[in-house]
């Protein structure tokens, strides 16, 4: 959703004819001639209908469920039902039963509104000829249904509404999934930056106590339906395209001015981190402090007080230490070899979290990228040999057998830098040798494209330097480093 203000014409119409609605459409135009909506929502009047669709042939028109309710409930009245409707549990049950018609896709509305038809009896004859003839159109002798009032398309809300599914959290609560997939492709897009999550795991280390503890008007856009009723979140829920760089911008507003120095940020994770016990519980006390007087709540059990070992971002940080959450690792070691495209881009994109724990991840993994670079735009020509199959079994195995393990740079220490490069790949460690032990702090390695497969030995040795010191920058833009060839 946008911050934007759009401009809101409110009328109050004298009748309700053609002419009204075009004298109104005019005043529109005039008003604002470069005015262009996505879709219009009306009310169930053909006249407004009918002009509104001559006026603006390429937007999209649908009628308003409140109006869809409204004209239902009225009928209700019109036809006597009205203290049955306030009384009769099982009457109401019925009719929402119809009305939560407009919920399922268009193609099946005729269907599943003749199957709803064999449970009713004959007390809701009346009602079902209103509904037939205004919103399904009645049924002929040859099984096809007649024109209706208002078309399915015009007030069936499927497409305007998304399902709800649960996920079960690993505390054995559930989180709301609402697919917003249709919603986000339409909303314009919050460039608000996110954390540089190796910067964010750089920061906290040599560190030894760790805490880690929507306008009305778009309410509507974040609908969704269940089997009884439609609902709306109040608050910002997971999956709108702008969540995460709207909440960031929350948490940094709120937290972040002048405590870089021990505490990061990532969406709804909050770390403290400090050198002593007692700098600790400063600092805890101050965060607590502010996120008390903005009437924010922690949840508890998601919360880890004063400890030296802690999860964060799919990692386990101690003092001095990093290595991979042991919880993500095993779904990648579960997952079977892969028989598509899909599937192969899964395995590759889940161990590219953990490449830095490996130095020849590029090489050990080259098998599979040469099929899914060559195969993106042909999903038919996918294959998996025994180059792949290897590949993939390697790549687990180092999960399981290497020790997956960095040390944190520590800030008086000389870096090196050891690069290297092949035909095919070019790569590097970072490393700082302190009392004559070698301490590695990160590996990293990627692909050479095919233009770069043809440069010769001293330019690829000279890339292999320039890629690793410019992705390695958050590490060494102020500090000098010994490059080892």
């Amino acid at each position: 959703m946008s911050a934007e203000w759009s401009k809101i014409v409110y009328s109050l119409l004298s009748r309700k004819n053609s002419d009204t609605y075009q004298r109104l459409i005019y005043e529109i135009v005039e008003s604002a001639p470069c005015w262009f909506a996505g879709s219009i929502l009306l009310d169930f009047e053909k006249a407004c209908i009918n002009v509104y669709d001559s006026s603006f042939v390429n937007i999209s028109l649908s009628g308003c469920y409140f109006h869809f309710r409204q004209n239902l409930h009225r009928q209700l009245q019109a036809l006597g039902y009205q203290n049955r409707y306030q009384e009769d549990v099982k009457f109401v049950h019925n009719i929402n039963k119809i009305a939560a018609l407009d919920f399922i896709p268009p193609c099946d509305v005729s269907h599943a509104y003749s199957c709803l038809v064999l449970d009713l009896d004959d007390d809701y004859q009346d009602i079902l000829n209103y509904f037939e003839d205004t919103y399904i159109g009645r049924l002929c002798p040859n099984k096809t249904r007649r024109q209706p009032t208002f078309s399915i398309e015009f007030w069936n809300m499927h497409t305007r509404t998304t399902q709800l599914s649960m996920l079960k959290k690993p505390d054995d609560s559930f989180r709301f999934l609402v697919d917003y997939r249709k919603l986000n492709e339409v909303t314009k897009k919050d460039s608000y930056p996110q954390p540089n999550t190796e910067e964010l795991l750089q920061r906290i280390g040599r560190h030894s106590w760790f805490t880690k503890p929507i306008q009305q008007a778009d309410k509507e856009k974040t609908a969704f339906v269940t089997q009884d009723r439609l609902y709306q979140f109040e608050v910002l829920p997971h999956g709108l395209a702008n969540a995460p760089p709207t909440f960031q911008r929350v948490m940094n507003n709120l937290l972040a001015n002048n405590r870089w120095d021990w505490l990061v940020l990532y969406l709804d994770d909050i770390l403290i981190f400090s050198h002593s016990f007692d700098e600790h519980m400063k600092h805890l006390n101050e965060a607590l402090a502010i996120l008390h007087a903005r009437n924010f709540q922690l949840n508890p059990k998601k919360c880890m007080i004063a400890v030296q070992e802690i999860e964060f971002l799919s990692h386990t940080v101690a003092p001095t230490t990093i290595k991979p959450s042991i919880e993500r690792i095993k779904p990648i070691l579960d997952m079977p070899e892969p028989r598509t495209l899909k599937q192969a881009n899964q395995f590759i994109g889940k161990l590219n979290w953990y490449r830095r724990f490996s130095p020849n991840f590029a090489k050990i993994s080259a098998p599979i990228h040469k099929v899914t670079n060559k195969t993106r735009l042909r999903r038919k020509d996918f294959y998996w040999h025994q180059e792949q199959h290897d590949a993939f079994l390697k790549l687990k195995d180092i999960l399981t057998t290497e020790p997956l393990l960095l040390i944190f740079p520590r800030p008086t220490a000389q870096f090196i830098l050891s690069t290297d490069a092949s035909g095919h790949a070019v790569g590097g460690t970072l490393k700082q040798e302190i009392d004559g032990k070698i301490h590695y702090n990160y590996y990293l390695s990627r692909l050479l494209n095919s233009a770069e497969q043809n440069y010769s030995t001293i330019e690829r040795e000279a890339l292999a330097i320039f890629w690793c010191l410019h992705k390695l920058e958050h590490y060494l833009s102020d500090r000098p480093v010994i490059i080892e060839i």
